[in-house]
């Protein structure tokens, strides 16, 4: 594989360097705002419960505002809307660090910053989506994402690890400091790209203006073979999934009877043999891609993850459930961008913002039904057998697809062909930061594919808040 192409382009080497510094710095923030708001409401009646709130402030911008997000994405440059976001969010940790020095938040107002931060971070993530496209050639375009992704996973593993020793030295307002230089650094980066974006659209922000916008979106989407046959499989998948991340605690506890400090070991060791699985298989992605059909591929990885999950349920003994982890951690990381990015470049690119958004909403709304399902069936069935039972019927979902058409008969050179040594008039390689030609909600299903990650499939649809 031959990245150097990439990493000698300026404006993907800002590009990769500003997200993963400001990943890094967003999951050390996520540690650092739970334990806070553990730590204020330690002896309070309904500790669970502000937790809860927590997470619901991160996730109810993601399914209320995203639909305008993408629209906002489509209509305005990119990379200005990642420079206001960054700089704001910047801005309101630096707050943050501040009102936490002086002992002036409370559980509340900790809520209220995660929600404003959580909508800031909607409209940035469809627009780092469109902007990533417009840096990388199309041909380079899965390496791209590989690449980011290698950069977001291992951030995923060190952030969290940095943010707890730096909360016992030094304590939390310190992470929450950290966190806002990344993203005023990651502004920087911002800065300093030269990426030729269309021009504004000039379009009205009516209510009515708003909603034909999103359902023009919706109606592109739909238009693609390839996202109207394999996104309700997708789903399927993705809904009992999505569940098993916080059913693990409970089997922990439970089912292996790790009930002390050791227990929380044990969850840390299962979730960082996912994340080095994701991150392993973020550098086998090209090679996947040039073997199977992006028909295929992502149905055949999500069935051997889902299989794995339902392996998990039976095992007793931690070593080999974080094997099974590692695995679906491998294939979910696989899945999810060969998935993604052939809808990425099977849509329009002035839709993609929308569509993105409007697939990132569907997934989000998605995840807190499913966990509230799973947790209340819970309480009647052993944990052990749900996790299997969850891990099951994702493994049915996905692999009903094998009933489509589509799926059974790929088209001719569906693989991702791509080209190691792009150049231009000139015979200068690398990527190319001319905005790439729109492709029609009509092109073939056989373009060649490309991919953004999904986290969605990894609880997360590639949103970096918590």
């Amino acid at each position: 594989m031959k990245y150097p192409l990439l990493l000698r382009d300026r404006n993907f080497v800002l590009l990769l360097s500003g997200q993963t510094l400001a990943t890094f710095g967003n999951n050390m923030y996520i540690l650092a705002l739970l334990w806070m708001v553990q730590m204020e409401t330690l002896h309070r009646a309904h500790s669970a419960l502000f937790l809860g709130l927590v997470m619901m402030a991160a996730f109810l911008p993601r399914v209320l505002f995203a639909p305008i997000a993408g629209v906002l994405t489509d209509r305005w440059p990119k990379r200005v809307l990642m420079l206001v976001t960054d700089i704001s969010r910047g801005g309101l940790l630096v707050l943050l660090t501040f009102l936490t020095l002086f002992h002036q938040t409370g559980p509340w107002e900790l809520i209220a910053f995660n929600f404003v931060l959580s909508s800031l971070g909607t409209v940035f993530n469809p627009a780092s989506v469109v902007l990533t496209k417009e840096v990388a050639s199309d041909e380079l375009l899965l390496r791209a994402r590989s690449i980011l992704n290698v950069g977001q996973k291992t951030m995923e593993i060190a952030g969290p690890a940095a943010s707890g020793l730096l909360i016992g030295l030094l304590g939390s307002a310190v992470v929450f400091g950290i966190n806002a230089a990344t993203f005023f650094f990651s502004a920087l980066t911002l800065t300093l790209m030269r990426v030729q974006e269309p021009e504004r659209r000039k379009s009205s922000l009516a209510p009515k203006a708003l909603v034909q916008d999103v359902k023009e979106g919706a109606s592109l989407y739909l238009a693609s073979p390839y996202a109207r046959t394999l996104t309700p499989f997708v789903l399927m998948y993705n809904f009992p999934v999505v569940a098993i991340e916080f059913l693990i605690v409970n089997f922990v506890a439970n089912t292996l009877h790790y009930t002390s400090n050791r227990g929380a070991f044990i969850v840390g060791f299962f979730n960082t043999a996912l994340a080095i699985g994701e991150l392993s298989g973020s550098f086998t992605i090209p090679f996947f891609s040039r073997t199977l059909s992006k028909e295929r591929l992502p149905i055949i990885a999500m069935s051997i993850s889902a299989a794995c999950l339902t392996t998990v349920g039976f095992m007793r003994s931690p070593v080999l459930i974080a094997l099974l982890m590692f695995i679906a951690g491998f294939c979910m990381i696989v899945s999810s961008t060969i998935f993604f990015t052939s809808i990425q470049l099977a849509v329009p690119h002035e839709a993609l913002g929308r569509i993105y958004a409007l697939l990132g909403a569907v997934f989000d709304a998605a995840t807190p039904i499913s966990q509230l399902l799973f947790g209340t069936v819970a309480a009647v069935i052993p944990v052990s057998l749900l996790i299997s039972g969850a891990g099951g019927l994702a493994f049915l979902g996905i692999s009903s697809a094998w009933l489509s058409p589509l799926v059974q008969h790929p088209p001719k050179d569906s693989v991702v062909a791509q080209h190691d040594e792009p150049v231009d008039s000139e015979g200068n390689s690398g990527g190319n930061s001319e905005v790439k030609p729109n492709l029609g909600p009509d092109v073939d299903v056989a373009v060649e594919t490309r991919a953004f990650t999904s986290a969605a499939l990894e609880s997360n649809l590639h949103s970096n808040d918590i």
